[in-house]
């Protein structure tokens, strides 16, 4: 055989392959495409959806110059024709992008089909330990504040999804008001019976408004 039969031989090899990898790229994307086809057609038929959640309340149980407790309310609808378990609940709460806590739910329940459910996320929000991780957080300021939670649920066609939410505000950390004993003014001094009325100075050391719910006092 001549030398120069040699390169057709190699060109007729090559466009070979060429022709073989086309009709295997254009085999795989109908595959590919048939199955997406059947998949949207199922969920047209049968109705499976994608799950929706948001962010419908933010409740304060109690605050007090330890601690704040407060609860998060998400709304979870589910489409589907069948119940949707809610697998876990992760939530973080930052401030200015610094991380004040986060936690983890697992197991939070099941959505019931074509239902729609609330899911409350209890947070405690201890002020010492916010202060001594960021110590330009001070008593008495207000700070803002956004919470992140991702609901991860299973559903059939879809698999497991995560539903990302987020609300942001700002949340008071109290600081103790100074409280001052000016004078005592007595209004009826006797050996059976003493009246008098206490003069108190109250300085408030917040900047926010404290509401005067009530005074006790001891003898």
């Amino acid at each position: 055989m001549a030398s120069s039969d040699q390169p057709k031989v190699v060109d007729r090899d090559v466009k070979k392959k060429d022709h073989e990898d086309e009709g295997q790229g254009g085999f795989i994307d109908t595959v590919k495409g048939f199955i997406l086809d059947i998949g949207e057609k199922i969920e047209e038929t049968i109705g499976f959806g994608k799950p929706t959640a948001n962010v419908t309340g933010f409740h304060i149980l109690s605050i007090n110059l330890e601690k704040a407790d407060f609860v998060v309310d998400v709304l979870v609808k589910n489409p589907n024709p069948i119940p949707i378990p809610l697998i876990d609940i992760n939530y973080l709460i930052e401030s200015d992008g610094r991380k004040l806590i986060s936690g983890l739910i697992p197991d939070a329940g099941t959505i019931q089909a074509h239902g729609e459910q609330t899911v409350k996320i209890q947070v405690n929000l201890i002020y010492d330990d916010i202060k001594n991780t960021y110590h330009d957080i001070k008593h008495g300021s207000i700070i803002p504040y956004r919470i992140k939670v991702d609901l991860i649920v299973d559903v059939p066609i879809f698999g497991r999804l995560t539903l990302p939410l987020e609300k942001t505000g700002e949340i008071p950390i109290p600081h103790k008001p100074d409280i001052d004993l000016e004078k005592i003014r007595f209004k009826r001094f006797s050996f059976e019976e003493t009246n008098a009325v206490l003069h108190l100075k109250l300085e408030n050391m917040n900047d926010f408004d404290l509401g005067l719910n009530r005074l006790d006092c001891e003898d």
